[in-house]
């Protein structure tokens, strides 16, 4: 009996060690899976870390990016150039960068490779923008060949053009028609000319004059305009006698009598008969003659 107690003991002894043993060993794997899942967990949160940062820097270099995209698409249309591929692009970057905000599932991989790719784009226009300046420099310089050509072209016009003006009034002035040997005689009421012109009994009056000759002067009709101007310088106006006006120098003037005369470039002498309803005052006259808008010249004579 005392053998079978003591087999009995030692089994109940072997049977607490391999319990113990088991329990340890399960303490131990335990332990051992708590480790591995914290290890887990820590390399899956540096995991998050790095693509939450690598995410976060892509978003500002498509941000820099975007903004140095507007400042070339400004550049390229002030400079004349086509942007509809940059455009394009910034449209696309804006949505990558929209898609990063609300958080969807980018492979950074890919996302890295767009920014190279943006920035390779922005290189070439770049490159682009150099090429375009270049090129506006030269139409610059040119415009402004063009332009000085073409001021100095205008100033070319504008010299001949008053030499011509000048040339006209030169040979206006020399083709004009002068007068000489101003004569005005009194008629009497009985029809008498007298030199001796007298208010109380001239009832009209008698004017000739010489037109020279200029040989510069065209040959046709011109029409000869005669003031007579009384003493205190008014005009002898009366319609139903021949009288009118006319404009010289942007002033209206009234003449007393017209008639025409056949010029032959020759002198050649022409007469005016005047005679107005009331009676002469008494003073010194002028007589002036007018043709084409011009004073061809004057002449005085006295009433007494």
């Amino acid at each position: 009996m005392s053998r079978n107690y003591s087999i009995s003991q030692e089994a109940k002894q072997s049977r607490y060690v391999l319990t113990i043993v088991i329990l340890s060993l399960l303490v131990v794997g335990l332990g051992v899976k708590v480790i591995i899942d914290s290890v887990q967990k820590t390399e899956l949160k540096e995991v998050v870390v790095v693509k939450s940062n690598d995410l976060s820097n892509a978003y500002f270099q498509l941000d820099s990016i975007g903004a140095e995209l507007t400042l070339r698409i400004e550049e390229i249309q002030s400079l004349g150039g086509r942007v509809d591929s940059l455009l394009v692009a910034r449209e696309e970057l804006e949505q990558e960068k929209e898609a990063i905000r609300n958080g969807a599932a980018i492979e950074i991989s890919s996302l890295k490779a767009r920014v190279a790719g943006y920035t390779k784009l922005l290189y070439r226009k770049d490159r682009e923008i150099v090429r375009l300046k270049k090129a506006n420099q030269v139409l610059l310089s040119e415009n402004t060949g063009l332009k000085t050509e073409k001021v100095a072209l205008e100033r070319s016009i504008e010299e001949l053009n008053t030499e011509s003006e000048e040339l006209k009034e030169k040979v206006f002035i020399a083709s004009q028609l002068s007068i000489e040997n101003v004569s005005v005689k009194g008629v009497s009421k009985k029809g008498k000319e007298t030199s001796y012109i007298k208010a109380s009994k001239s009832k009209g009056l008698r004017i000739s004059f010489d037109v020279l000759e200029n040989p510069v002067a065209d040959a046709d009709n011109k029409e000869i305009l005669l003031r007579i101007l009384n003493e205190n310088g008014k005009a002898l106006f009366d319609v139903s006698r021949g009288g009118g006006s006319f404009m010289h120098q942007e002033r209206e003037l009234f003449y007393t009598l017209k008639k025409t005369l056949k010029y032959e470039k020759r002198t050649k002498r022409i007469g005016f008969a005047y005679q107005q309803k009331e009676p002469y005052t008494k003073g010194l006259y002028t007589v002036e003659a007018y043709t084409e808008g011009y004073l061809m010249g004057k002449g005085n004579f006295r009433v007494r």
